[in-house]
C-alpha cells in the first residue's frame, strides 16, 4: 500500500543528507546545511543570518538558545528552522531542491512517502558504486546507443547516466521482479514521457534476446505494447546475483559493449556469483577489448568493475 504522507523509517533527513552528500560533493551551503542538522553546529548555522542581525545573535549565543536564534532568521528560513530543529522530511525535501535539480533529490522524496519502496536502492554504497561507473565511462569518448540495463532493479543508474554527458540514445532496464516496474517509471518519469527514453520490462535476464530483442511494457493507461529493440550495451551490476552467470554471458553476441560489476560479499545468501578479486571478475568475462578493470573499497565489501567488447 501507498503511503502519501511521510513516514518514520531508516531513511530520516539525517541519513537521506549523508546520501546526498555523496551525490552532491563540493557545496559549501549545503555542508553547512548538513552540519547544522546533524550537529546543530553554531558556526554552520550563523552563516545562515543576515550580518545586519549580529547583535541580536550575539544575544542568542550568550543564552545558548538555538530556538532564540532561528527566531533571528526571519520567516525566509522556516523550512531550515524546521529542519534542524524538528528533523521536518517537508522541510528537508524543499531544501534539498534548493541545492540541486537532480531527479535524485525526488527519487528521496519517493523514498521517505512510500513503504514499498526499499531504500537501500540508495544506500551509500550503491550511490557510490554507481557514480563510480558513471565517472569511469565519463572518461571515454563513447556512444553507447540503445542500453539494456538487466536486473536493473529501480533503475537508480539510469538516472545518473540521463544527468551526465555520457551519449547514449535509450534505455531499457529488465528485472525479473514485477514490483520493480511501477517504482522504476516512477523514478525515471522525465525519460518515460520523453518519447519513451526510459521504459522497464519484467522479464528474466536469461530469457533477452542479446542481438534483436521482442518484449512488452505497459503504457501509461495500463495495456501492453510490443518492442523490439537491438542493444548495442548490456549493463550488468548486480553480476554477484545472476545465477548460471556463464550461460547467461555466453548468450551475448560477439562485439557488444559490456559494463559489468560483482562484489566479493559472499555474507548475502543472494549472492550466489561472488568473486575474490577483480582478475577473478575478468577471467570470467573474456572480451576481445577491454577499456577498464578496476575496484572500489566500500565499508562492508569490495566492488569489482569491467568494461568493454565482448
Amino acid at each position: 500500500m501507498i503511503m502519501h504522507g511521510y513516514r518514520s523509517s531508516s531513511m530520516d533527513p539525517i541519513e537521506i543528507l549523508s546520501r546526498c552528500k555523496l551525490l552532491l560533493g563540493e557545496n559549501k551551503k549545503f555542508d553547512d546545511m548538513r552540519r547544522a542538522v546533524m550537529d546543530q553546529d553554531l558556526n554552520s548555522i550563523f552563516r545562515f543570518v543576515d550580518e545586519e542581525k549580529f547583535e541580536d545573535l550575539r544575544k542568542a549565543v550568550v543564552e545558548q538558545n538555538i530556538h532564540s536564534l532561528f527566531r533571528l532568521l526571519g520567516d525566509d528560513q522556516e523550512q531550515f528552522r524546521k529542519l534542524v530543529i524538528e528533523k521536518n522530511h517537508y522541510a528537508l525535501m524543499r531544501l534539498l531542491k534548493d541545492f540541486s535539480s537532480s531527479r535524485m533529490m525526488d527519487v528521496f522524496d519517493m523514498i521517505t512517502k512510500d513503504n514499498n519502496i526499499d531504500p537501500d536502492c540508495v544506500s551509500r554504497s550503491q550511490i557510490r558504486c554507481k557514480k563510480w561507473l558513471i565517472e569511469e565511462l565519463s572518461k571515454h569518448n563513447l556512444d553507447l546507443g540503445t542500453i539494456f540495463l538487466c536486473a536493473g532493479w529501480y533503475g537508480v543508474l539510469a538516472i545518473l547516466f540521463f544527468e551526465s554527458k555520457i551519449k547514449f540514445t535509450k534505455i531499457r532496464n529488465f528485472d525479473v521482479d514485477d514490483s520493480c516496474r511501477e517504482i522504476s517509471e516512477k523514478f525515471n518519469n522525465p525519460w518515460v514521457v520523453d518519447d519513451w527514453k526510459y521504459k522497464h520490462c519484467t522479464q528474466d535476464i536469461h530469457k533477452i534476446n542479446y542481438d534483436t530483442h521482442v518484449y512488452n511494457v505497459i503504457r501509461g493507461n495500463g495495456t501492453p505494447c510490443e518492442l523490439t529493440d537491438s542493444p548495442d550495451t548490456i549493463i550488468n551490476t548486480s553480476c554477484e546475483h545472476i545465477e548460471n552467470f556463464a550461460e547467461w554471458y555466453n548468450s551475448i553476441p560477439k562485439g557488444k559493449f559490456l559494463i559489468l560489476q560483482n562484489n566479493n560479499y559472499v555474507e548475502l545468501d543472494e549472492h550466489i556469483n561472488c568473486v575474490a578479486s577483480v582478475d577473478e571478475f575478468v577471467a570470467m568475462t573474456p572480451m576481445t577489448k577491454r577499456l577498464y578493470q578496476g575496484e572500489l573499497e566500500t565499508p562492508k565489501y569490495t566492488r569489482y568493475m569491467t568494461f568493454g567488447y565482448k
